[in-house]
Parts: C-alpha cells; sequence; structure tokens
C-alpha cells in the first residue's frame, strides 16, 4: 500500500508526512490537494506545540501558514484557531510565557485578517484581546 500524507499523520508519522507533503508540493505546485495536506501537517505539528506550551515553534509553523495562505480553508482555519484559543487560555497563569505569546499573537494578526467571519475567529480575537488587557 503506497503511503499517503493522511495515512502518515494517523499514524503519527508526522515528519514523513511533513516530507511527503512538501515533495508533492513541490513537484505539483497547482495542486490544491497536495497544498491541504501540508495543512493538516502544520495543524497536526501546532496541536503537539500547544499541548507543550513551545510558543517559538507555533510561531514557526504560522509563519508557514502564511506563506502558505491559507485564508480559502475555513475548515483548517477554524481548527487552527481553536488551538490558539487553547494557547492562550494556558498562558493566562503563565506569566514567563507572557512575552513569547506577543510573538505569537503579532502573527496570529496576519492570519485572521485574510479569514472571513466565523465563531472560531470571534473566539480568537476576544481571547487576544482579554489576554492583552
Amino acid at each position: 500500500m503506497k503511503a499517503t500524507v493522511n495515512l502518515l499523520r494517523k499514524q503519527g508519522q508526522l515528519k514523513e508526512a511533513y516530507f511527503l507533503a512538501q515533495k508533492q508540493m513541490n513537484d505539483y505546485p497547482e495542486e490544491l490537494n497536495h497544498k491541504n495536506d501540508m495543512l493538516w501537517v502544520y495543524y497536526d505539528f501546532a496541536k503537539e506545540q500547544v499541548r507543550q506550551l513551545n510558543y517559538e515553534n507555533v510561531w514557526k509553523i504560522m509563519k508557514q501558514l502564511c506563506e502558505l495562505d491559507v485564508a480559502d480553508n475555513q475548515m483548517f482555519n477554524d481548527s487552527f484557531n481553536w488551538q490558539l484559543v487553547k494557547l492562550i487560555s494556558k498562558t493566562q497563569n503563565d506569566s514567563q510565557g507572557q512575552p513569547q505569546l506577543l510573538m505569537v499573537l503579532k502573527a496570529c494578526y496576519k492570519m485572521l485578517q485574510k479569514q472571513v467571519a466565523s465563531q472560531s475567529k470571534s473566539v480568537l480575537i476576544k481571547s487576544i484581546i482579554r489576554q492583552l488587557k
């Protein structure tokens, strides 16, 4: 059976999924499915980094997402926004993480500008405002 990006992701082989998605995007840059595969690999990486409160890696992932221009994938945006809400809520009681969170929030602003209105976007914006008070 041929390994696919989604199969590798579901098996927890994120590095392998990333390299396969990257190769597919390089070989077929016009193919939207390969871009979407890469988005979900980044989502899985981000989910793990949020769990570990690794702000710098979340920021790096967001920079990559900005380059991919994810504005047209509402399902992905909603899922990723909820991860960011989770990161912000975990940081509320972590004074050491606050400066690092600001770096993530700056990258978040770029992503949010291009997104259409949604519940996840609204909740994320409210979370950001509460965090900055």
